[in-house]
């Protein structure tokens, strides 16, 4: 996990993100094993990690639509928003668990604004079966809910900016792909200036 002090100002789609994560463990309190964001690229190896952990909820950002500049240098957008939603395929079941989860979730995501005052309600919620043979090895079955979050970002205050040289600094955790259950995370620290 990364660590970073002090909060950067300017955080508001990481703080949509993580409102949305915030909201899926406390209305999935039991049953479901693993509810955490993800950087967004599935391969084959992360669907299998994910699978060992299973049933999951990961929310993943996708990007945004075209910022329109909102008064003095504000800016309205929309961050495009997924949940994968994860479970193990049971003999019987197909994909009753994926379903379950996936009707619940959109009860969840309709009208919510994650209790963030710079969110309005979500529009284009959609859910879509992303099972393929392929996905079959692992024994696990996968949708994904996705939406549009039409946001407010306030300009940044000179002060934020300058606090974003230290935020591009930072130290991770991280569970190698090849690790076991048993191995420690690994640490690095790395600085994304060019």
């Amino acid at each position: 996990m990364a660590s970073r002090e002090p909060r950067l100002g300017g955080s508001e789609l990481v703080d949509l993100r993580d409102a949305v994560v915030a909201a899926l463990r406390v209305a999935f309190p039991v049953g479901v094993k693993t509810i955490e964001k993800h950087r967004g690229e599935w391969t084959a190896a992360s669907v299998k990690s994910y699978s060992r952990r299973a049933p999951a909820l990961i929310v993943i950002a996708h990007g945004t639509t075209e910022a329109q500049t909102m008064g003095t240098s504000n800016v309205r957008t929309s961050l495009s928003l997924s949940v994968a939603v994860m479970a193990s395929i049971n003999d019987g079941d197909a994909d009753d668990p994926c379903l379950l989860m996936v009707r619940a979730l959109l009860g969840l995501i309709s009208e919510n604004t994650w209790g963030l005052e710079c969110v309005s309600a979500p529009e284009s919620i959609r859910a879509q079966n992303l099972y393929t043979g392929k996905a079959d090895g692992p024994g696990i079955n996968l949708w994904a809910v996705t939406w549009e979050q039409p946001i407010d970002l306030p300009a940044m205050t000179p002060e934020e900016f300058a606090l974003l040289g230290d935020y591009l600094t930072t130290t991770t955790d991280h569970e190698p792909a090849s690790a076991g259950e048993d191995e420690p995370a690994q640490t690095n620290e790395f600085e994304m200036n060019p």
